[in-house]
């Protein structure tokens, strides 16, 4: 709370003078709603970004309305129950009566604080799919007023927020800076992460001109614990972009790397172990399948969009995209590989189990998870398919449904070959170390649960 304290006040020292100026009567009106806690918010998009950030407005005392289009959400969430597991059904129960469900926009006109939080993801050709967030300021558009704050929080590529948003709002006749005011904060979620949560997240936030930038900041004060102001959207949208770059890049490093190492008979993982004892000038990475989730194999396309765009190509981050997406292939290469060496049965190809396919351990989300990829693979070249995640009971691929089967010693035994994409915690896998299967361990979990293992590959 003393962060909180401190950027009140540095905030209103550095920005004081606006207050005094009242050349905008919608900025002074918006300035005491938000002061006084009396501002409608509205949340556009309620998935695992919009629905815990309207669980944090709720709670400080400002009422919030949240639209998405999906029915089942807005009729889940009117009865008591969470779809996201960051939140639990009595969390919703409680800030029920300050945070209104809707997927109906036409009270979009009454909310004082607009926030978008729609998903920006790769289209099939792998460029940004902006479809959402051009869809949701349309919207806000058509209902937008004077003397709104537009904050947009999905990811971007660096002057999306002037560029390609502020446009369309101003296709209302009303002008961004004097009638209306528009802002951009990344978010910062951590699916599965028990210590930060939104609030304790710190909050970067940015604004096209002075006035924007004082009511975003204003607001999100009041929000979380920590709020941290840049010069610009630009630079705003940057760091979102960096923040991932910087971890696809280390980790198609550290994927590089083990390949290298794995050919010279080093193990990738002890060097890891050794080289993080030094208290400065390493942060450790580690290998895997691949990459997945919302942020990390996404934002550096993004970056690498928009570099190639303006004629400055990223080539060391276009090079970690290609690393990162080759690994399934060089998983499953490695585990037939295996399969081959051991021998099997002539009249048939292997039956190979995929364990865990959520994007990481502990979390039900199959965003963009390597493991989709590996058993996509894997169908062409074994005669059975399955997997394991007691988070995912049902997973659809390329059309088609798969139902996670049981693991155990027995069960374990009709396979071939077990490949460990995702190591969560509650997985037992002491018998699968004691089966005849070939352990394929992309995570190093068996060794980190100091297990011994009949067959074991680490991929």
């Amino acid at each position: 709370m003393e962060t909180r304290g401190f950027m009140r006040y540095f905030l209103s020292d550095a920005t004081t003078h606006i207050d005094q100026v009242a050349g905008t009567s919608a900025y002074l009106a918006l300035l005491d709603k938000l002061r006084c806690r009396s501002a409608l918010v509205g949340v556009i998009g309620l998935g695992y970004v919009g629905l815990p950030l309207s669980k944090a407005i709720a709670e400080t005392g400002f009422y919030v309305i949240g639209f998405d289009k999906d029915r089942a959400k807005i009729l889940a969430l009117k009865s008591g129950h969470s779809y996201v597991p960051a939140i639990s059904d009595r969390e919703v129960a409680d800030i029920r009566p300050r945070f209104e469900p809707s997927d109906t926009v036409e009270s979009l006109s009454s909310c004082d604080v607009v926030i978008i939080c729609v998903p920006t993801p790769l289209a099939k050709d792998r460029t940004p799919d902006q479809s959402s967030v051009v869809e949701a300021t349309k919207l806000i558009s058509a209902h937008l007023r004077e003397a709104q704050l537009i904050i947009a929080e999905s990811t971007n590529y660096p002057g999306s927020t002037r560029a390609l948003l502020k446009p369309i709002l101003e296709a209302s006749g009303l002008a961004a800076g004097h009638d209306f005011f528009l802002a951009y904060s990344p978010e910062r979620e951590d699916p599965g992460n028990s210590t930060y949560r939104t609030n304790n997240i710190p909050k970067i936030v940015s604004g096209i001109d002075e006035y924007s930038l004082r009511l975003v900041s204003e607001f999100y004060s009041s929000v979380m614990n920590s709020v941290v102001t840049v010069s610009s959207p630009e630079t705003a949208e940057a760091s979102k972009l960096l923040e991932n770059t910087f971890r696809a890049v280390n980790i198609s490093l550290i994927n590089e790397l083990k390949q290298f190492f794995d050919g010279i008979n080093i193990d990738i993982w002890e060097v890891i172990e050794a080289a993080k004892t030094k208290p400065f000038g390493f942060m450790p990475f580690y290998p895997g399948p691949g990459i997945g989730g919302h942020c990390i194999p996404v934002d550096p396309v993004y970056l690498t969009w928009h570099a190639r765009n303006v004629h400055r190509p990223l080539y060391i981050v276009e090079a970690a995209d290609m690393i990162n997406r080759a690994m399934p292939q060089i998983v499953v290469d490695k585990a037939m590989a295996a399969v081959s060496s051991r021998g099997t049965e002539t009249d048939r190809r292997p039956r190979a189990l995929v364990l865990g396919v959520a994007y990481k351990p502990n979390i039900p989300d199959v965003r963009e998870s390597s493991a989709l990829a590996i058993i996509e693979l894997l169908k062409s070249r074994c005669d059975v398919v399955a997997y394991h995640d007691p988070l995912v009971p049902e997973l659809v691929t390329d059309g088609y449904t798969m139902r996670s089967v049981s693991l155990d010693i027995h069960s374990a035994a009709h396979f071939d070959v077990v490949i460990i994409c995702t190591d969560h915690d509650d997985v037992n896998l002491q018998e699968l170390a004691q089966t005849d299967a070939i352990v394929v361990d992309t995570r190093n979990a068996i060794s980190r649960r100091n297990l011994r293992c009949k067959h074991l590959v680490k991929a």
